[in-house]
């Protein structure tokens, strides 16, 4: 018996925990009355999942956070999951033309003067070549924003437009970014409801790479990764020396753990080298299970988190099949401009596989130059 059978026998067809989004406005609703400060937030450099980068990520149905919910079923080792997990990854494909991932990225934010928070989702898909002469690209599409209490949003008349403090992921979408990406760093941003249009733009400063601040690959240097689970996280942990300094052993636990997220998630790593990243992450001290969990998609799994101070980062993973759903950064507590249980960022995985395709790029490109390479300022990051 392989992993993917010993967690399959154990998974039990118990009914799934209420979503996160269902408790959050819930909770939502109870606490308007005691709105937060209304503070600049702003994620340090290269922490959280997107702490620097969160997905977030993940499903606005993933885990209810800090109420007393209905047990949701057998919680599952976390260790047996990811092992199962890493079983999966390692028979899949190898290599293709790009490493594809298609999702929807989410995040909540409080719009200036308001009680309640806004939910914005972007359609997202990224390109990563497995050539080191291509660009990697993203193409992106606003699904809107609304908000997560209707009810305090009809309180406040319905509005269709907002204001927001821009920082650098809202409303832009990504974490860290101080150049173009990242609109009206501390600045009142006027925001509306309504979807947006396609379009592309590079993911990656450079031909071969992918990714930006403590993030970014290149295709050789994922070839070269060990696949090992404990060299790799030496390797890493070496990778990320820049941002190291003050860190505790669980900060950097915690680092390792969203930077294999993103490993996983869109990074044109080969197939022993995802298998290899589970693992670590299995090894990791501080991961937990959660339990059985359904996500805005309807895709029921495995929860397993690892925290740092006030934040939780979350991935869901199907136990049947050992693949990675979701994932999500909860605030575990409140804080400025933030509620305990809010959802700062999350990721809903809808597609991510090798595939011979070619990206067919929308018309409309963004961030870059009149000769059509990356903009360098767009690619400035926090500790970059």
């Amino acid at each position: 018996m392989n992993d993917l059978d010993a967690v399959r026998a154990l998974y039990p067809e118990d009914p799934p925990a209420p979503s996160a989004h269902t408790v959050a406005a819930a909770r939502l609703r109870m606490t308007a009355a005691a709105p937060p400060p209304r503070r600049r937030w702003r994620l340090k450099a290269g922490l959280g999942l997107v702490a620097a980068a969160t997905a977030g990520a993940a499903a606005l149905t993933l885990l209810p956070s800090g109420g007393t919910p209905k047990p949701p079923g057998t919680v599952l080792s976390p260790q047996a999951l990811l092992l199962a997990a890493a079983t999966k990854a390692e028979k899949e494909p190898s290599k293709g033309a790009y490493w594809y991932t298609k999702r929807i990225d989410g995040m909540q934010r409080f719009p200036l003067g308001k009680d309640y928070l806004l939910d914005r989702r972007v359609e997202r898909e990224v390109w990563a070549p497995s050539s080191p002469k291509e660009y990697s690209w993203g193409i992106e599409r606003l699904l809107g924003i609304k908000p997560v209490d209707e009810a305090a949003w009809k309180r406040d008349g319905s509005p269709r437009e907002w204001k927001v403090r821009g920082d650098g992921d809202f409303p832009a979408g990504r974490a860290g970014c101080i150049g173009p990406l990242g609109e009206g760093m501390n600045r009142s941003l006027t925001v509306t409801a309504s979807p947006g249009e396609r379009y592309a733009l590079p993911w990656g400063a450079q031909p071969g790479w992918s990714g930006y601040a403590g993030h970014s690959y290149s295709v050789a240097q994922l070839a070269a990764m060990p696949v090992d689970p404990g060299a790799l996280k030496v390797r890493l942990l070496k990778d990320m020396k820049r941002f190291g300094d003050g860190m505790t052993a669980r900060d950097l636990d915690a680092w390792i753990f969203d930077l294999g997220i993103r490993l996983l998630v869109d990074r044109p790593a080969p197939s022993a080298l995802r298998a290899a990243v589970y693992r670590m992450l299995a090894a990791l001290p501080g991961v937990a299970g959660r339990g059985r969990v359904t996500d805005a998609l309807g895709r029921t799994g495995q929860a397993i988190a690892m925290s740092r101070n006030a934040v939780e980062t979350r991935i869901v993973v199907d136990p049947a099949t050992g693949r990675l759903l979701s994932t999500e950064e909860v605030a575990l507590y409140p804080g400025i401009e933030r509620r305990k249980g809010q959802l700062l960022r999350y990721e809903l995985i809808q597609e991510a596989r090798w595939t011979a395709r070619r990206p067919a790029l929308p018309a409309e490109r963004r961030n870059l130059t009149k000769d059509g390479v990356p903009v360098k300022e767009a690619c400035k990051r926090y500790g970059s």
